[in-house]
């Protein structure tokens, strides 16, 4: 099995090989705030999912959502808020950066809940956006809120 550092590339679902050694080459040397996570978590045994399919990159709707998203947290003072607007911040830095025409994405699942969504440019696999992300379908409404507060962490 092929390995890269010591992760097994036969876990990175959805990429032929070449591609894969390209995506983590990236995700690997990228200077983006949770990439290290990423890599940690994928070192520990976590599979990386690609996203099905290239999408046309809707900028516009992108910064409209990240920021709707942002004026959600900025009032919270937990880590998770902290870790959210940073990553925000930096995708939509990278965004107006890199203007790509398209997008694609891949997830990363951890434990006990919480996945990374790392954004791509396709074909050249430039990293522009990693971020921590909660679902509201995983954890209580109350653990929600808790996390964004930084009662805990």
């Amino acid at each position: 099995m092929f390995k890269q550092g010591n992760f097994p590339l036969n876990k990175l679902l959805g990429l032929r090989m070449s591609e894969s050694e390209s995506l983590l080459s990236k995700i690997r040397n990228s200077c983006l705030c949770e990439s290290n996570s990423v890599i940690k978590e994928l070192d520990n045994g976590a599979v990386i999912r690609i996203g099905s399919g290239v999408a046309k990159a809707r900028k516009e709707q992108l910064y409209k959502t990240y920021e709707i998203r942002l004026k959600f947290i900025s009032d919270r003072k937990g880590l998770h808020a902290q870790r959210i607007s940073n990553s925000i911040s930096e995708f939509v830095e990278n965004l107006i950066l890199e203007d790509p025409e398209y997008l694609q994405t891949a997830r990363v699942k951890v434990n006990p809940y919480g996945s990374y969504l790392v954004w791509f440019i396709p074909n050249t696999f430039k990293i522009i956006g990693c971020m921590f992300t909660i679902s509201q379908s995983e954890v209580s409404d109350g653990k929600l809120e808790d996390l964004w507060d930084g009662k805990i962490t």
